[in-house]
Formats: C-alpha cells, structure tokens, sequence
C-alpha cells in the first residue's frame, strides 16, 4: 500500500487471483496510509458471493470497496459480453449496487477492442454497462486513431454518460423479456456459449420525470422492439394519461410525444 501511495497511484485493483481476502484489512490500511487522498478499490473475486456487498453492515465491513466485479473475466466478443452483463441483475435487485458501492461491474468495456465487435454490438455493449450503472472502464489502445474515429461518437455521448451516472433510487436493469432463448457462441472459445432471451428491456430512472430505456434484440433476426410505458418502472401511466416524450439519446434528437408506447 505504501509503494501505491508513494507511486502516485489513484486506484487499486484487488484480483481473486491473489491471496488478498480481507478486503476490511485493506480498507483499514489504505485509509491509515492515505488519509488525504482517495483510492479508488476494485473488488474483483470472480462474483464470489464470500465478497459480495452487505448493507445491513457499516459501510467499512459491509462495503470496503469502490466497486464489485459480479463477473468472471470478460472476452472480446458478444456472448461473452451478454453473459456478463447478466451477472449484475441479482444484485440490482437486492438494491446492492449504490453510489459508493458499485455492485454492477461486470468487468472492464471491450469498445475499441480490435477483431471483436462490430459498431451495433459495440453501441449496445456500451449501452448495456452505462445502464445497469457499471463504471465505464475502458481497455482498447487509446492511441489507435483509426479505432477512436470508430467509438468516439459512442464513448464521449454525454447523454448516455449522463444516464450511467444518475442514481434515483435504482441502479438499473431488466424489467422484461422475451419467453423464447437463443445462444450465443464465443467465437474464439467453442467451449463458451450463454443462453438468453432473445430480447430483453433495461430501464433506469434518471430524475423523478425521466426514466432510461434500453431495448437490446439478441436474435439473428431483425425484430421490431415495442416498448410499453405501463410496464416501465417508475412511469405512472394511467389510462386516460399515458403519454411520454421519447428521445433519442444515441442520436440527441427528441421523437416527439407518443401515447402508451413507442
């Protein structure tokens, strides 16, 4: 800790693949050493629910961490990315992943990762962490220009980083899917391949009027997406008054009101 400190590091990753387990030790010693200056923590154990977030617990034992890695490592390719993303669903849902304690990282952005993604999954990689409140830590060469004009439109749209780190009670996930599954192979790895819904729905309220929707299709097929106002967390959509604004925040164009759906 002290050789982080005197380096000028600002953040620590703590890796399961390590022998450093009491995360409340270290918590203890960083802030000893480094009073003054933050250090940002990484939990990464795999998703080990031995590390798992506590708020029943003072935050010192029951969260001595910035962020919790729900995952096991990702890989640059769209199973992989799906699959992981999935891992934060049981702690949104337990009302684990809140500022101070990130409980929905499933691992760093493969955006920019060359002979991975094309541009759509990439957009919908990147959508997909900004929604559940994952911290956008990105991992392409920053210094390849031809892969910057590429995601550059994606990574700096300060609409979708603006969703990513609102907090209004809620940090984001799947409200609805589909019945029907497909799966996704790793296209490196025949061995991995994930079973999903062929689409799934993702909201997140970003102030007491606006409400984040991601609509992701995993199937092979086109398919036209509809979502429905009544079924999205944290609109009052009655009967005689169900009628939203819906903007485009991918293209920063407002489409305009629409009744019950859109």
């Amino acid at each position: 800790v002290k050789a982080l400190i005197e380096y000028g590091f600002s953040s620590l990753k703590i890796d399961g693949c390590g022998g450093e387990t009491d995360l409340v030790l270290w918590n203890k010693v960083i802030k000893e050493i480094s009073p003054a200056k933050p250090i940002l923590v990484e939990n990464c154990h795999g998703g080990d629910p031995k590390f798992k977030p506590n708020r029943t617990l003072p935050p010192a034992k029951g969260c001595p961490y910035n962020f919790y890695r729900t995952s096991s490592d990702i890989r640059n390719n769209y199973a992989s990315i799906m699959y992981n993303l999935g891992t934060v669903e049981k702690y949104r849902k337990t009302n684990s992943s809140y500022p101070g304690c990130w409980a929905a990282y499933p691992d760093m952005l493969q955006v920019g990762v060359r002979h991975g993604l094309n541009y759509y999954e990439t957009r919908s990689h990147f959508g997909g962490w900004a929604i559940v409140s994952s911290p956008l830590t990105l991992s392409h060469d920053v210094n390849d220009d031809a892969v910057m004009d590429v995601i550059w439109d994606i990574i700096s749209n300060r609409e979708v980083l603006a969703v990513n780190q609102a907090y209004y009670g809620d940090s984001g996930g799947v409200y609805a899917s589909a019945n029907q599954t497909t799966r996704l192979y790793s296209e490196d790895d025949d061995n991995f391949f994930t079973d999903l819904p062929i689409y799934q729905y993702l909201s997140k309220p970003v102030d007491a009027k606006t409400v984040a929707v991601l609509l992701m299709n995993s199937d092979d097929e086109e398919r036209k997406l509809v979502a429905n106002f009544s079924e999205i967390p944290g609109l009052d959509c009655q009967p005689n008054d169900c009628t939203y604004v819906v903007r485009d925040i991918w293209n920063h164009v407002t489409l305009g009101k629409f009744h019950q759906d859109w």
